[in-house]
């Protein structure tokens, strides 16, 4: 059973009871992270949450300790760069003592510079031993440049030493207070428990802060070019790879999107996966994701290649997507979906997985989650033409990022560029009168689709007026020749137009 309320103190609580399990699961969510944090004060949210076990409300960290030890359950703790994270889970049993536990974390007491140095310590340690940025952090770095996603969620070491003890103290307010939280209670609990805990988060008091979340859309989000593009130099023989496209996550249908993302290669079983791992051996996973923020979401595919594999790898990956982009299969979508559907009911089964996705989802991306009933009824409202319109639409040179390491020792610039042109050629949206390539959107969405009711700017077709059957398409097609090929928005016209070029792309378009 799922209930939603925001209490007094304008902290929100999420509950979802479900007495068929043996665990439950209590967790703190503060809107924080580098979504949040001023360039002066960055890596301040991991600090401030790692400070919360060197003394939480007056407990040092072994009096912490033996607390959990008691109940047998640890506390932990995840920053993520839109939020930090604190969740316990334990048995019924112990209720009470994971609850006395969690309330602390909201408190009005300062923390030492004694106690700020010593944790400092720790995390400048951490920052030692990851060493370099992960390719993922360089793709984001470069992804959201200029925007605060782009930070280190730990920071650098001059970011953490930089930080004095009042900054740490008047950040934790800001951070860690009642109306910037959101308590989440799921699993095995009964409805005087929930009382109880309503009635002890009733008590906690702090005072309200301005907290500012800045906004994240990427430099040129939708409208992508080959400049968008990364190639990072290194010297192995190894080449990852990151795909992404730009989705509108305010604006496209979440479930269809989380469908199709599970088609691109959500699991082993997907069509790349079963290309590049299993017949042609390049690569031993690929994974798909959906990097999901308030103001924008990305489709990302990942994987690693021998640097000698890269160009037919992704001229294999980019066929694919081509072929979802216009075709996705009937089994395809039935055996995606059931994920989503059918096997969606056994996250009720998993206290902590169900606690995350109502913390991030309902708190953090403030899309509310409901019941499991009616998120699955939304999957199930899903239909094949909803996910093969969005396919349409997102598997577009416009939206595409494609981020590559290479050896040029072992592949020379100019063969990566010309196979990251071909691969961009592959998805473009193409007039299918005229061959122009720069549509924002598929002139048609296939059989059932319907058009895009978009005028091209070189023969002037409105599709889905003008062309509708087969002889309106060569009327249309007639009549531009007869005005000379001229241009219907002459200010469209590229300075390098190239006629004969762009009438081979027509055949590309009815393929």
């Amino acid at each position: 059973m799922y209930k939603k309320e925001t209490l007094n103190n304008k902290m929100q609580v999420i509950t979802y009871q479900n007495n068929n399990i043996h665990s439950v699961t209590m967790s703190f969510y503060f809107k924080a992270g580098v979504e949040y944090e001023t360039k002066d004060v960055k890596g301040i949210s991991h600090l401030i949450e790692h400070l919360c076990f060197r003394n939480l409300n007056g407990m040092d960290i072994e009096t912490l300790y033996n607390k959990m030890s008691s109940i047998g359950a640890v506390l932990r703790a995840t920053t993520y760069k839109n939020c930090i994270r604190f969740y316990i889970t334990v048995v019924n049993k112990y209720f009470n003592g994971a609850l006395d536990i969690m309330k602390n974390l909201i408190n009005n007491r300062d923390w030492t510079a004694e106690e700020i140095s010593e944790e400092k310590k720790v995390v400048l340690n951490q920052i030692e031993n990851k060493g370099e940025k992960s390719f993922k952090e360089q793709v984001d770095s470069i992804y959201y440049k200029n925007l605060n996603l782009q930070n280190l969620i730990m920071g650098n070491e001059s970011d953490v030493k930089r930080l004095t003890t009042e900054d740490i103290n008047t950040w934790k307010k800001k951070f860690l207070n009642t109306s910037n939280a959101c308590f989440i209670l799921t699993g095995d609990f009964t409805k005087k428990q929930r009382k109880e805990v309503i009635s002890e988060l009733k008590k906690l008091k702090s005072n309200e802060y301005d907290l500012i979340r800045f906004s994240q859309i990427p430099k040129n989000f939708k409208n992508r070019s080959i400049e968008s593009d990364n190639v990072i130099r290194t010297d192995w023989d190894v080449s990852d790879i990151n795909v992404s496209f730009d989705v509108d996550i305010n604006k496209d249908n979440t479930y269809a999107v989380d469908i199709l993302n599970s088609i691109i290669g959500g699991d082993i079983d997907s069509n790349i996966s079963l290309e590049l791992r299993e017949k042609k051996a390049y690569t031993d996973a690929v994974f798909s994701d959906l990097d999901i923020y308030k103001d924008n979401a990305k489709i990302v595919i990942e994987l690693s290649v021998l640097n000698k594999n890269l160009l037919k790898t992704l001229d294999i990956l980019f066929k694919i997507l081509k072929r979802i982009k216009y075709k996705i299969y009937d089994n395809e979508f039935s055996n995606n979906k059931i994920f989503f559907t059918d096997n969606n009911e056994k996250y009720l089964d998993d206290s902590e997985e169900l606690n995350f996705r109502l913390g991030y989802g309902d708190f953090i991306l403030e899309k509310e989650t409901g019941d499991m009933k009616d998120i699955i009824n939304r999957y199930n409202e899903v239909s094949i033409m909803d996910v093969q319109s969005l396919a349409n639409q997102i598997i577009s040179d416009k939206n595409l990022v494609i981020s590559v390491t290479n050896n040029e020792d072992i592949i020379k610039e100019d063969k990566l560029t010309e196979t990251l042109l071909k691969c961009r050629e592959y998805i473009k949206h193409i007039c299918p009168i005229c061959g122009y390539d720069g549509l924002n959107e598929p002139a048609w969405l296939g059989d059932g689709f319907g058009a895009s009711f978009e005028i091209c700017p070189c023969c002037g077709t409105e599709f889905g007026y003008e062309d509708c059957r087969s002889e309106g398409k060569k009327r249309q097609y007639e009549q531009w020749v007869t005005r000379k090929h001229e241009w219907h928005f002459p200010q469209c016209k590229p300075k390098d137009w190239d006629l004969d070029k762009q009438l081979k792309n027509i055949n590309k378009a009815i393929e």
